[in-house]
């Protein structure tokens, strides 16, 4: 009776102790949005319906075009007669004497446009934009089909050499630690920098073409050493350059001393990579057919990351992670089999995949892919619908600088998420800031001019300011938000640095560690998916030619409605 006395008690008092630490522990739970961000913010449908009227190129190219005088007829003879909406301040001030006014033509555009899934840049417009940038000077982009086959071999070790030494120098003056949060030393940085050595350059040196076959990290350096400012932030490392997706090309001009890295060439970076990662392709023209991949024949991958099934009948494809922003070829149908990775292929898209040989060598293996994962057969529409439910499909995922721990920094981010599109970013974000697009250099702007930018900049927009990029989303009441992937920023008090390190929204009041906000030291807003010179195309123009657009789709149903009276009533033969 003693015993189940006491046993009671201490239930008792276990549940006691349980009823008043509970709410104690709510007390302390994280908050789960960033301040002036609600739930409902956090989703794609929320902006969509806020955005500013995102214009196409094509009828932005069309507006720069002189109109010819029937088309301006008929656009004057529209407006003419149109009704008018009342203007923002609740009558018709301002209206002309053709019935129209600003608020009018704002409604015009919104409504041929702002249902978000106006296709806003066709596929041949991206690709001129990537030609664009690959010729552009200061945005750091190599065209890697047109670099010669043969180099000084002991011209690029000389570089390295004096590249590394450069880039060592900073971290052996104090203030950055090792894995184990020991000071960055002598020796350890030489160790290093021995591994760049190799016997096997000349000056005549054969380019060898390359294909990554697993998501991998570009190093500044051939070492997994990690070179962090904070004892025990193993999570961030100044060692990581960038990071290349599955199937990305790549040009392979040395290989280090250990044998265990390539000193690479990417489109947007050069590196040293894991050569476990590369397959060698046996000539240029096997290496241009894996990844130079027909339209029709492109699945992209538009969610943040996922894994291929298991199989161990497979283990070359099985478990392999595929990250956004990836490319892939489809398997047309007389390549595919009764079984696939020794499964049907039913309710599975079928790909190719590039898969490295024990020698190293290139070859390629189909997989699948469940149709339930986020990919898509062709590159996606650039609508500001797509953009947007893009970038919030990795709200949340962790931030990782130069996209280590398979993540992303901000302009890793902002890079996968237009490359869903087919459109090739610079890597970081001076050089997407140097974009020749459709943008607004704001540096020496005032707060409300940068405002009057934004009210008219739609969802999908990139902003920067120094050693940050992020996304546009719109305006709800006097604030303006933005999505990133970015790593800290100040509290409301200026004084206390908060970790986020995640992919998040948040306003543009948010403070910087040098006490100004986002907004203030904005210098570069942009539309990375037009070009340049659209920015010229004045708003009458624009309007002039919505308004023949619609006139032409009208005369167009009309004429479909009059034939298909004309066969009902049989006055003419259906074909």
């Amino acid at each position: 009776m003693k015993s189940n006395s006491v046993i009671k008690a201490a239930v008792a008092g276990i549940a006691a102790v349980s009823l008043i630490a509970a709410p104690v522990q709510a007390a302390f739970a994280a908050p789960t949005f960033l301040p002036d961000v609600t739930d409902e913010m956090c989703e794609p449908s929320y902006w969509l319906e806020r955005s500013a009227p995102a214009v196409p190129a094509a009828v932005l190219k069309e507006a720069l075009a002189t109109p010819s005088n029937a088309e301006r007829a008929a656009a004057d003879e529209w407006a003419r007669h149109r009704p008018v909406r009342p203007s923002a301040a609740g009558n018709n001030a301002g209206a002309g004497q053709n019935g129209s006014s600003e608020e009018n033509d704002i409604d015009l555009v919104k409504e041929a446009f702002g249902a978000g899934n106006t296709v806003l840049a066709g596929y041949d417009d991206l690709q001129d934009l990537n030609s664009l940038f690959l010729e552009t000077d200061g945005l750091n982009m190599l065209d890697l089909t047109k670099q010669e086959e043969t180099f000084d071999g002991v011209r690029l070790l000389q570089l390295m050499w004096k590249s590394g030494m450069t880039e060592a120098a900073p971290y052996l003056g104090g203030g950055y630690y090792d894995s184990t949060g020991e000071p960055i030393s002598g020796p350890f940085m030489v160790d290093v920098l021995l591994n760049m050595e190799t016997e096997e350059l000349s000056e005549e040196q054969e380019l060898r073409y390359g294909i990554c076959v697993n998501r991998s990290n570009l190093r500044q350096l051939p070492s997994d050493e990690i070179i962090t400012d904070a004892v025990g932030d193993n999570d961030f490392d100044y060692f990581q350059l960038s990071s290349l997706r599955v199937n990305e090309p790549v040009l392979v001009r040395s290989i280090s001393a250990d044998k265990a890295w390539y000193y690479v060439d990417t489109l947007a970076l050069s590196g040293w990579v894991h050569a476990e990662d590369i397959a060698l392709c046996r000539d240029k023209e096997e290496w241009m057919s894996a990844w130079q991949i027909p339209e029709d024949r492109v699945l992209v991958v538009t969610g943040g990351k996922f894994f291929l099934e298991k199989s161990n009948t497979s283990a070359e494809v099985s478990g392999r992670m595929l990250t956004m922003g990836t490319v892939l070829e489809l398997a047309e149908e007389d390549e595919i089999g009764e079984r696939v990775t020794n499964r049907s292929v039913y309710h599975n898209h079928v790909v190719w995949l590039p898969v490295r040989e024990e020698d190293g060598s290139y070859t390629k293996e189909l997989a699948l892919i469940s149709e339930h994962q986020p990919v898509h057969e062709g590159y996606l529409p650039l609508t500001t619908e797509n953009i947007l439910n893009t970038a919030f499909s990795m709200l949340g995922d962790a931030y990782g600088w130069g996209g280590m721990l398979d993540s992303n920094d901000c302009s890793g981010y902002l890079r996968d998420i237009y490359r869903c599109f087919g459109l090739e970013l610079p890597r970081n974000t001076t050089w997407q800031a140097a974009m020749p697009v459709y943008k607004y250099d704001t540096k020496e702007m005032s707060i409300e001019e940068k405002k009057e930018i934004l009210d008219t900049l739609p969802a999908g927009s990139l902003l920067y300011f120094n050693g940050h990029g992020m996304m546009y989303l719109g305006k709800e009441g006097d604030k303006y938000y933005v999505i990133s992937s970015f790593s800290s920023m100040m509290d409301a008090d200026g004084v206390t640095r908060r970790r986020v390190r995640s992919v998040s929204v948040n306003t543009l009041d948010t403070l910087r560690a040098n006490g100004h906000s986002w907004l203030e030291d904005i210098h570069t807003m942009t539309i990375p998916y037009l070009g340049a010179e659209l920015i010229e195309a004045k708003p009458e123009d624009v309007e002039r030619t919505v308004l023949v657009k619609m006139l032409r789709e009208a005369a167009a149903l009309k004429e479909e409605e009059q034939r298909r009276k004309r066969v009902m009533t049989g006055k003419v033969s259906v074909r």
